[in-house]
């Protein structure tokens, strides 16, 4: 109940086109009085980072889903028994094969939770697998992707995670980033994924030169 209390109240969150219209459209009353530019970027800003909040917040709640649902199987597989795939720990020689296939499933749906189960424990088939999603048209995707060579601190993807610091989503932007720092990436280039992107180029490139070393 409270998970979807939270995820409501994110999803509601105004967004940044929706905040800049309504500062528009108060400008245009009667009063004639324009919104001060520092306000209206202040206010923006802060539209900014609720929508990587709720957007972040919802991949985790997949991430989550996912695992439920695996566990789920779990419980069914060993009723009556307690024998079985240890729930908590890494996927078996006879799973991980085939979530590596599923990770390249035509459904976004289906890669994203493979990666989720891949994550639980690096191999040389989860890292394959996570780097080849990087690319993966689906934003929730390259994100878990993007999480899992995080975790893994697999250091020889920081290049290609280094790239995603320009992406379209500001959530994959976040993930990124947060990725090549437990990479050991320097934390003090100021990179924000939630700024324009013309505040963010030369942080982005530090980052990417960093990675390239």
């Amino acid at each position: 109940m409270r998970r979807d209390l939270v995820t409501e109240s994110l999803r509601q969150a105004t967004s940044r086109a929706a905040l800049a219209a309504r500062l528009d459209a108060l400008e245009q009353r009667g009063t004639g009085t324009p919104v001060d530019p520092g306000a209206r970027r202040a206010v923006q800003d802060i539209a900014a980072d609720l929508v990587l909040l709720r957007d972040s917040l919802r991949l985790e709640l997949m991430a989550v889903d996912s695992e439920l649902q695996r566990l789920t199987e779990i419980i069914d597989e060993v009723a009556g028994g307690m024998d079985g795939p240890d729930p908590s720990g890494p996927l078996t020689p006879e799973e991980e094969p085939r979530w590596v296939v599923l990770s390249a499933d035509p459904e976004p749906g289906v890669r994203f939770s493979a990666l989720v189960r891949l994550g639980r424990a690096r191999t040389e088939r989860s890292v394959q697998a996570s780097l080849a999603r990087l690319r993966d048209p689906a934003a929730e995707v390259v994100w878990q992707a993007a999480c899992n060579l995080g975790a893994f601190r697999e250091r020889g993807a920081a290049p290609q995670i280094a790239r995603l610091l320009s992406h379209p989503a500001a959530v994959v932007r976040a993930a990124a980033y947060a990725a090549l720092l437990r990479l050991g990436a320097p934390p003090d280039t100021g990179y924000a994924a939630v700024a324009p992107e013309a505040d963010r180029a030369t942080a982005a490139e530090r980052l990417r030169a960093w990675a390239e070393e």
